[in-house]
């Protein structure tokens, strides 16, 4: 089951991603809209010079307009190795190097309405990078205990999709994690049932 593009015009192209409007046929012939934000894609790294600690980033995110933490990320340059990219993430936004950088998982940040694809890497073997880090002021890196990062995740005080995936499974194959907890009411769910989250 999908959709059939009719039709396809492009209504916006910007410096990191554009807009695209799609005329689309669905299963039972009648036809709808749907805005596609197109993008490059993007890496982020999970970086942990011990398996209980893991580097975060603060940045302000003026969409949310407030400051967030995540791990390092940034889109993909033309052409780019996604592998690479994330190693010069690391290095521009950390300043470190890795000696393992390994695929961990990856995510679309929102496909209900972008194909952005965020690849998310494991770096471990951390050493010095390049000095290349702070050319962004508003930047600032820090060291964490995984543990306390977790319970951040839980309070909502980290709210960025990549970064509470990244963590969660890297945790979770650290033998760090938290399986997610019983309902409420004890019963057992099927798989896919709703969690009833709130």
């Amino acid at each position: 089951m999908g959709e059939t593009v009719v039709a396809s015009r492009q209504v916006f192209g910007g410096r990191i991603l554009q807009v695209r409007v799609d005329r689309v046929e669905l299963a039972g012939g009648a036809q709808g809209w749907r805005e596609v934000v197109v993008h490059p894609g993007s890496v982020a790294v999970v970086a942990t010079p011990t398996p209980g600690q893991v580097y975060l980033v603060q940045q302000y995110r003026h969409a949310v307009g407030r400051l967030l933490w995540e791990l390092p990320a940034g889109r993909l340059e033309a052409g780019e190795d996604p592998r690479e990219a994330a190693a010069r993430e690391l290095d521009e936004e950390v300043n470190l190097r890795a000696q393992e950088l390994v695929p961990l998982l990856a995510v679309h940040s929102s496909p209900g309405f972008t194909d952005e694809l965020v690849r998310i890497y494991h770096a471990s073997g951390l050493t010095p990078g390049s000095g290349r880090a702070g050319d962004e002021p508003d930047l600032r890196a820090k060291l964490w205990a995984l543990a306390e990062v977790l319970t951040m995740i839980e309070r909502g005080e980290i709210s960025d999709a990549k970064t509470v995936a990244g963590v969660t499974l890297y945790a979770l194959r650290a033998g760090e994690g938290r399986l997610a907890r019983p309902p409420r009411d004890g019963a057992r769910r099927s798989p896919g049932e709703d969690p009833g989250l709130g």
